[in-house]
């Protein structure tokens, strides 16, 4: 255990100490099997147990389990593991099905990492096979490993590196800064699609005039040469598709500014909305705009405050016709009040 829990303090910033007198706390026990919760049951006092029963003694299944501890779920439970591995039911074991199974964007948050084939939290091949044949394969190359037992992978500790807001000496780890911005010249950043509201319906980078006539901004708004994020309202979208956009999840916080600037301009535009969802799930509606609100970019500003970690999420809904396209750019999360006096205050 001592041996798995230095690796923590070599690569995180998570440091375990020996429980004293605080209210929740992680409990090794020798239990049936290796097992932990997923992250910390936050309405629940006393000991968190961690079961290390027989055979599960050897330091990466205690760091793999740990990691469960601190919120990490199985790599091939991600809601995108479809695109990288098969999982060959046939050959897993009678009553360890449900170890492979996949869960949705509101279950698990892969955070904007890339799928990880070689992390300690995937499992390997042959993992509850009862023939010996393999339980999970990728996809591009059925012949590789996959997963690992001897320490975490260089994604493991990026992941829970930026999780836990970590000043990380790594530079492509996002330390906890005073600013959190997003123009999507280069990707998505830290906000992605939830495919499961409407999958033909979605956000989507763009660069130039949008495709439709009369609708639509003509350019971003961050340079004029660069890229945005919009929702295409002509076939297939029909009336009322909803499209869904989410943030990671972000850390507790007195007060932050939440800024970002919309297009919504074209006679059938529908409606956005914006919302704060916490961490115990409860879905708060910030922000909402509906109509045609003219050619140019506009500036939205939002004063956020949360006592628990929180997401946030923008939908776009479609009008009646196709001329009704919104755009979003120029996302950003700064410390502090909004200095718009025309902003808005919301608390979750």
């Amino acid at each position: 255990i001592q041996a798995a829990i230095k690796e923590f303090h070599q690569h995180t910033c998570l440091q375990f100490k020996r429980r004293t007198d605080e209210e929740h706390w992680i409990k090794f026990t020798k239990g049936k099997g290796c097992w932990s919760f997923i992250g910390r049951i936050y309405w629940r006092e006393g000991p968190q147990e961690l079961s290390l029963g027989d055979r599960c003694n050897s330091k990466g299944i205690i760091m793999h389990e740990i990691m469960h501890a601190v919120g990490f779920w199985h790599e091939q439970s991600r809601p995108d593991r479809n695109q990288y591995v098969e999982i060959l039911w046939e050959n897993i074991q009678k009553g360890m099905e449900s170890q492979f199974n996949k869960y949705r964007h509101t279950k698990v948050d892969n955070m904007g990492f890339n799928y990880d084939y070689q992390s300690i939290m995937h499992y390997g091949k042959r993992t509850f096979s009862r023939n010996g044949l393999p339980t999970i394969r990728a996809f591009h190359n059925p012949d590789m490993p996959l997963g690992r037992s001897d320490g975490f992978s260089t994604l493991d500790k990026q992941k829970m590196n930026w999780l836990y807001d970590c000043k990380s000496k790594l530079s492509f780890i996002a330390p906890a800064a005073d600013a959190l911005m997003c123009n999507f010249d280069k990707d998505m950043c830290f906000w992605e699609n939830d495919w499961s509201s409407t999958p033909t319906f979605h956000w989507r980078r763009h660069r130039g005039h949008t495709p439709s006539r009369n609708t639509g901004p003509v350019s971003d708004h961050t340079s004029g040469m660069g890229y945005y994020i919009y929702l295409e309202t002509s076939w297939p979208a029909r009336r009322a598709y909803t499209a869904t956009l989410i943030s990671k999840w972000l850390p507790p916080s007195e007060l932050k500014c939440l800024t970002f600037w919309y297009s919504m301009y074209g006679h059938s535009v529908g409606a956005m909305r914006v919302y704060i969802r916490d961490d115990f799930e409860i879905k708060k509606l910030l922000w909402l705009r509906s109509g045609q609100q003219g050619m140019k970019w506009r500036k939205a500003d939002i004063n956020i405050s949360s006592s628990s970690r929180y997401r946030i999420i923008f939908e776009g809904v479609r009008g009646n016709g196709y001329t009704g396209d919104i755009a979003l750019d120029d996302i950003s999360f700064t410390n502090g009040k909004c200095n718009d006096p025309g902003s808005t205050t919301a608390r979750a």
